[in-house]
């Protein structure tokens, strides 16, 4: 084949796997009933990382014969036509699998939310190596997508995990170096839970080319998505907004004491964001009335916020870090372990939580089987508070609504 048939091949490639990609993507099944947990899954940002791939076998074979009853028959030219199928396998079955461990929403602003620890899914191997405690991924973000969901957000783009912080933390610098010196943390592969128990069975160490697998499988991609998206916004607009948004227990004495005020701001003593855009979130700590706030306590900001808050290259970045206490109810004692069907003993509330049995690993649970179960699911579901969640969202809105005020505002800056 001649060096421009190659070049051919190549160009009809690109232009069918991008027609074909959006196609599979946009009409694909997804569930929708609230109460099946593989909506509740969806809601906190966790689809079932498995459904692309097996889905979109069937659509990309499809294509395969396609593409080179196109390519091939019609010209006569069986060689193309088969470089030209099998390299739109290479690249539909590699988007796909990549696009499984976050879902991205492209905006019309020059604002991007980034969502890191919302995530669910954890490899079964992982999860059979997992204690009892670890496997219910308790420092997990819970429902922060859905929390979020408001208006103001609508025209932003939103990147967010779907990949567990159990299987790598990706708001910690790859070189795992602790961004708090002298406090407790968890590291980019935690090893153990936020209250300093283990998080695998055996209590050792992670080899480093497990870590190092990781990193290039996970922590990658969604760090080259944000990068990425972040410098378009900015070549775009003149400028770039990123907002990370966590939540976490309001009590964890392993990581501080006392009680963790309700929303804190983070943007790395100010490193993070231009001296407007730290007045604009030094305001909204200041005018919540139903809330307490603070700007650089505890938490000022994690890799992400430090990594890719630039002032100098008009990139401002903050971490809002939400205390769960304000949308989730306390965790509750379990006699006995939590039933799909949503029944199961409970006991009264106490200060210490009594971890059941998890169910048993391998066939039979579902789709629990492709991340956390989905007895643990509905159990975390059941901490949903709508009135907390209405209310808080109430304050949410108000910080937001002056993010995007300050935004409308530096649009017309740039452009007059």
């Amino acid at each position: 084949m001649t060096r421009s048939e190659w070049a051919e091949t190549r160009t009809h490639t690109s232009y069918l796997f991008f027609i074909f990609q959006f196609a599979f993507f946009n009409l694909q099944f997804r569930p929708a009933v609230r109460g099946s947990p593989s909506a509740q899954r969806a809601v906190c940002g966790s689809p079932d990382p498995a459904l692309p791939l097996t889905a979109g076998l069937p659509f990309a074979i499809f294509a395969f014969i396609v593409v080179i009853r196109f390519f091939g028959f019609a010209a006569n030219r069986c060689e193309q036509a088969l470089e030209c199928g099998f390299t739109f396998l290479r690249l539909f079955l590699i988007s796909t699998i990549v696009s499984a461990l976050f879902e991205f929403r492209t905006g019309a602003l020059p604002l991007l939310v980034s969502i890191p620890h919302a995530g669910t899914d954890v490899p079964e191997a992982q999860r059979a190596q997992m204690t009892d405690s670890a496997i219910r991924l308790p420092d997990t973000d819970w429902f922060v997508p859905r929390l979020y969901d408001l208006p103001e957000l609508s025209h932003a783009a939103v990147i967010t995990a779907n990949v567990s912080r159990y299987v790598i933390d990706l708001n910690r610098p790859p070189s795992d170096e602790n961004l708090y010196p002298g406090q407790n943390t968890t590291r980019l592969c935690p090893e153990t839970n936020f209250d300093g128990s283990p998080v695998y069975r055996d209590g050792k160490p992670l080899p480093p080319q497990e870590i190092l697998r990781r990193i290039e499988q996970y922590w990658r991609p969604y760090h080259d998505k944000l990068g990425r998206e972040l410098d378009m916004l900015r070549a775009r607009f003149g400028f770039a907004v990123l907002i990370d948004l966590h939540s976490i227990a309001s009590q964890v004495p392993n990581l501080f004491d006392g009680v963790l005020p309700d929303l804190n701001f983070g943007t790395n003593h100010g490193q993070s964001a231009g001296t407007s855009f730290q007045a604009m979130i030094n305001q909204a700590a200041a005018s919540q009335r139903e809330y307490s706030a603070v700007v650089n306590g505890r938490f000022v900001g994690g890799f992400i916020t430090r990594h890719y808050g630039d002032p100098e290259r008009q990139i401002h970045a903050v971490q809002l870090e939400l205390s769960q206490a304000t949308y989730l109810n306390p965790i509750q004692v379990l006699s006995t372990p939590p039933q799909e069907s949503g029944q199961g003993e409970r006991a009264t509330e106490d200060s210490e939580i009594h971890v059941p049995s998890p169910p048993p690993r391998g066939r039979g649970q579902g789709e629990g089987a492709k991340g956390i179960s989905d007895s643990y699911m509905n159990e975390a579901e059941s901490r949903w508070d709508d009135a907390k969640a209405e209310k808080i969202r109430i304050a949410l809105r108000q910080f937001l609504r002056s993010l995007v005020q300050w935004t409308a505002q530096e649009i017309s800056g740039v452009q007059s």
